[in-house]
């Protein structure tokens, strides 16, 4: 009994010491654990001990802020290398610094964060200027070079083991893993210590400490390198180099990395320079001999090789000389293609200069005794960064008007080299610029109206000065803009010049343009494509990115696909990696109506163009959708499921329900058994207040109800908020992988509409347009099993089925079976309503609504030419009106005729829509009595359904009597004078076949809308 009691006191006693030392272990910081990293993997710091934060009551003052400032000094620990794990943790509430000033914010506890992310604005609810420490162990099994990659607001400083590995200070917001650190780990425990400071902006809208975050991983050096840095794609200091300067490399070419070798080729690859050094070169003397132009700098490490263009000389030069040339070509080609294309190129040049001349407004003026200035420019556009102050003594920079212009870094040279750097005599003191000294090299201040001028003066010097004034940190990416339009100006003149074909398998980024048979105008997209020899293997993989929609209404020409030069560069990386092939379409999608016809109609036909222009596999065609652009993704993968291998959603945001009837039965979420055999991957964050998570899982659980898996991956607890897939496009290229059209023997296929009628190897027909039928299709060797619910009439492809063409096949239809035997028909038709039905006036693929219908097919407006002189104006008003709202919604004009220049190939060949009424225009009168609308000065009649006013308008579809494979639009009024179009795009918010106005008050009053049932007619409901 005694033993056993002694064996109970024992294990009581164990699970005590067990508990006491977990007390102990709670009571040191967090261990991180790694492994050997590898060129495949980071591992994201998790674990932190969290200590403070401890307050400032004076913002901006000296001590608070350079990461300097020390407020464990009253501690008695005097260097902040001398901090241990103990002493960290030992720091409680009340032994705080005074700076404090009794907060309850304060903490010294961990914390966990599987994306290893902090944001303290929410942590702490800080209002104050602030200092916080990040402490961790890492524990390394062996010892390992490491790059840190940190995220953080404002200052911060590392310790790694009681050794100070970096010191930073900027004013800046966060941005994920943006600064570099290497350091060595040794094997064990190292402990890494971390202080974070806080500064709050005054001049900021929004609470400044709402963007003290921070986050930090681990990677190795060669996948820093080879992965990291080839994605920002920013390897040379200056992207646009003057005469007198040297090329120079970037600080990444460090001793951990040094760049052992720098070859130079012109355009044509010709090599016309290089430099090598075992120590490493930094910067490389230009020959005397080369040309203003453009060149490529090759940069060759131990373990890799990195390339960037650049230009040598007058860059602005350069650019008005080809601009010169390519509007010579655009005013006398009468190739659309070549001239459309220039166009663009021309356009977005000036939408760049628009852009940057209005934020840039600065006045520099040079003089050689201080008091008669001259000016040398009013803008700080490529390349006037660099001035050529000759031998003038006094610079003199002052705002434009009300504009303000930030100063990020100015400098001053000699010619030469870039060590000729040299330090002014003096810079004026009657402006903020205490930062500006003979012993600084930068400054960073903003030049308002109100201040005075900056005045720099020099002592007297025998060669020219030159000042390379940056206005803002953002210049590289303003570098890289205009060296594309160079680039492309200069490659499209080039091949003309060798009568080669200019955008046939072209390699790199590209702004292509075609015209669109929508409005027969030049519409543009977005093409990214992999090195020359990756294109010349055989046929390549097509991504196609559906265009979300930007807040702003923007030209594709100025959008984020075309400008994000940071994004543009990271898809560049993959796709080269990858081997495949990118492109986005405009989309037409200007607004927030993106799953339309329109918008369907030109992202295939982009399609269609990039096909001509480079060997693309069509089995091997998949659809990327962000955002917004996931809707307009999962619309054509449900519609049109067999002309595409897989599907990609990065954090989808579209509607889950709608009150309109054709929109309704459009939704993603209601065609999920289209996509049956289309793989399709997505991704969301699950704190996304962007794109919130409900739709996606909306989605999928729709999905899965049609036994339809979805691959869905949600991340948790991620620092991104809103837009993850800048930082996840690899997950969905990866989805990509291995995925093939293919012909299935199962289909699934739903549809309201007869124009959606496709898939794979079967057409199908629902009873009626707006009423789904669904039709599943089992092929087992030459037996193909059907059940069809609600469908009129269904064919079988035989050609494209998989089944062998010499033998009889079995259909069985709804437990009915049926014999055919070869030879049988391209297409096999099988009718489940009453065949005879089919031949009167009805709904069909053709024509069959709504009136946002019609623009998936060319149309023209046409205005009236008969009437009176007021008729005819008020008709012409109609007419600018609905030309001005196309052009504000897709910057160009669509076609306009008068009645008497329609033609019959016009009318052949597209939609119309009709201005007026039957009294105004010639085409409305010829085939007025064929329609359902009867319009008269006190009253209109629908379908036999009256409404009296004599101030009435109206928007109807129906087929063209005049051809019934086309559809005419009729707009207008009993009163024209009175009929003011509303704001509102048909092409975007036409769901509807007709509406009724009454334009009484001279506002449009809805008095009727709705749809015409299957024969054209109005329900008897609606009558």
């Amino acid at each position: 009994m005694a033993n056993v009691n002694f064996k109970i006191a024992c294990f009581f006693f164990l699970i005590l010491m067990c508990f006491f030392q977990s007390c102990l272990n709670n009571r040191d910081i967090p261990i991180n654990k790694i492994d050997r990293l590898s060129e495949d993997n980071d591992y994201i710091i998790t674990d932190w001990q969290i200590t403070g934060p401890f307050y400032s009551d004076t913002l901006f003052s000296s001590e608070i802020k350079k990461p300097d400032y020390y407020p464990l000094k009253s501690r008695g620990i005097v260097e902040e290398s001398k901090l241990n794990s103990k002493l960290i943790v030992g720091l409680n509430n009340s032994e705080r610094d005074a700076s404090s000033h009794g907060s309850n914010n304060y903490t010294n506890s961990r914390y966990h964060n599987e994306q290893g992310y902090v944001d303290f604005g929410n942590y702490f609810k800080l209002n104050k200027t602030a200092v916080t420490y990040m402490s961790c162990f890492i524990n390394s099994h062996i010892e390992q070079d490491v790059v840190f990659m940190v995220g953080a607001a404002d200052g911060y400083k590392m310790f790694l083991n009681g050794d100070s590995i970096c010191n930073s200070y900027n004013l800046r917001n966060f941005v994920p893993y943006s600064d570099i650190v290497h350091a060595k780990l040794k094997k064990g425990n190292n402990l890494l210590i971390i202080k974070l400071i806080n500064t709050r902006k005054t001049w900021m809208k929004t609470d400044y400490n709402k963007q003290w975050k921070f986050n930090c991983k681990l990677t190795n050096s060669d996948r820093y390198y080879s992965f990291y840095q080839k994605i920002k794609n920013d390897y040379l200091k200056f992207l646009v180099v003057p005469k007198f300067y040297p090329l120079e490399l970037q600080d990444v070419f460090d001793s951990m990395n040094p760049a052992h070798k720098i070859s130079l080729f012109d355009p044509h690859r010709k090599r016309i320079g290089s430099d090598s050094s075992n120590l490493g070169v930094k910067e490389f003397k230009l020959p005397s001999s080369m040309k203003p132009g453009l060149y490529e700098a090759e940069i060759y490490t131990k373990k890799d090789t990195f390339s960037q263009q650049f230009y040598y000389g007058d860059l602005k030069n350069g650019i008005e000389n080809l601009l010169e040339q390519a509007n010579n070509i655009i005013k006398n080609t009468s190739d659309v293609k070549l001239k459309i294309n220039l166009q663009a190129l021309v356009k977005r040049h000036q939408l760049i200069e628009d852009h940057y001349t209005d934020r840039k407004g600065i006045h520099i003026e040079t003089s050689e005794d201080g008091i008669n200035y001259s000016t040398l420019t009013k803008s700080l556009i490529v390349p006037t960064r660099w001035l050529n102050l000759n031998h003038k003594n006094f610079l003199r920079l002052s705002p434009i008007a009300d504009k303000s212009s930030k100063i990020s870094e100015i400098s001053f040279y000699t010619e030469g080299r870039s060590s000729s750097r040299i330090n002014p005599k003096r810079v004026s003191d009657t402006i903020r610029f205490s930062e500006i000294t003979d012993n600084n090299d930068d400054t960073f201040t903003v030049l308002r109206k109100k201040e005075a001028p900056l005045v720099i003066e020099f002592d007297s010097h025998k060669k020219p000065l030159f000042a390379r004034i940056i206005p803002d940190q953002q210049w590289h990416v303003l570098e890289k803009k205009y060296l594309f339009i160079y680039s492309e100006l200069y490659d499209i003149l080039d091949k003309l010049k060798k009568e080669e074909e200019p955008f046939k398998d072209v390699s790199g980024n590209h702004i292509r343009s075609f015209i669109s048979r929508i409005d027969n105008k030049p519409q543009h997209y977005f093409i990214q494509t992999p090195k020359e020899d990756i294109l010349k293997q055989k046929k390549m993989p097509l991504i196609v990115q559906c265009r979300f929609y930007e807040k702003q209404h923007l030209d594709f020409l100025k959008s984020v696909f075309v400008s994000n030069i940071e994004v543009i560069d990271l898809y560049s990386y993959w796709l080269n990696e990858n081997k495949c092939i990118m492109v986005t379409p405009s989309g037409r999608t200007y607004s927030k109506a993106i799953q339309t016809p329109i918008a369907e109609a030109d992202v295939l036909a982009v399609i269609e163009e990039v096909k001509k222009d480079y060997n693309i596999d069509a089995s091997r065609i998949y659809l990327y959708g962000i955002c917004s652009g996931s809707k307009l993704a999962l619309s054509l993968a449900s519609k049109y499921p067999d002309k595409f291998a897989a599907v990609g959603i990065a954090s989808g945001a579209f509607k889950t329900r709608v009150d309109n009837k054709w929109e309704q039965f459009n939704l993603p979420a209601t065609m999920t058994s289209n996509v049956y055999n289309l793989p399709v991957y997505a991704f969301n964050i699950e704190s996304d207040n962007h794109s919130p998570i409900e739709i996606m899982k909306t989605y999928v659980d729709e999905a899965r109800k049609n036994e339809i898996e979805i691959d869905f991956d949600v991340y948790k607890n991620h620092h991104l908020k809103a837009f993850p897939f800048w930082y996840r496009p690899t997950n969905v290229l990866s989805s990509f992988q291995n995925k093939t059209l293919s012909i299935p023997k199962k289909i699934i296929y739903e549809t309201a509409y007869y124009k959606y009628n496709k898939a794979y190897w079967i057409s199908v027909f629902p009873e009626k347009t707006g009423d789904k039928g669904t039709i599943k299709a089992i092929a087992k060797g030459n037996n193909i099993t059907v059940d069809a619910d609600k469908i009129k009439k269904f064919s079988i492809l035989t050609n494209e089925a998989p089944i062998d063409k010499n033998k009889k096949l079995i259909i069985s239809l709804n437990g009915e079976s049926k014999i055919y035997m070869p030879p049988y028909p391209k297409e096999l038709t099988i009718w489940l309503s009453d065949k005879n039905l089919d031949t009167i006036a009805q709904k069909n693929e053709f024509t069959e609504g709504p009136i946002i219908d019609i623009f998936r097919n060319h149309f023209i407006l046409i205005k009236g030419s008969l009437g009176s002189k007021s008729q005819r104006i008020s008709e012409d008003s109609l007419a600018n009106k609905f030309i001005n709202i196309w052009e504000n919604s897709y910057y160009v004009k669509p076609e306009l005729k008068t009645d008497y220049e329609v033609m019959d190939t016009d009318i052949q060949s597209s939609n119309l829509i009709l201005l007026g009424n039957q009294y105004t225009n010639k085409i409305f009168k010829a085939i007025y009595k064929q329609t359902p609308l009867k319009v008269e000065k006190d009253y209109i009649e629908l379908d036999g359904r009256k409404f009296k006013g004599n101030a009435l308008g109206y928007y109807m579809v129906y087929p063209n009597p005049l051809n019934p494979k086309k559809y005419m639009v009729l707009i207008g009024g009993n009163d024209l004078s009175k009929v003011t179009l509303d704001k509102r795009n048909l092409a975007e918010d036409g769901f509807f076949d007709y509406e009724i106005f009454n334009y009484r008050y001279r506002i449009a009053e809805i008095i009727d809308k709705g749809y015409f049932n299957q024969y054209w007619k109005l329900s008897n409901k609606n009558k």
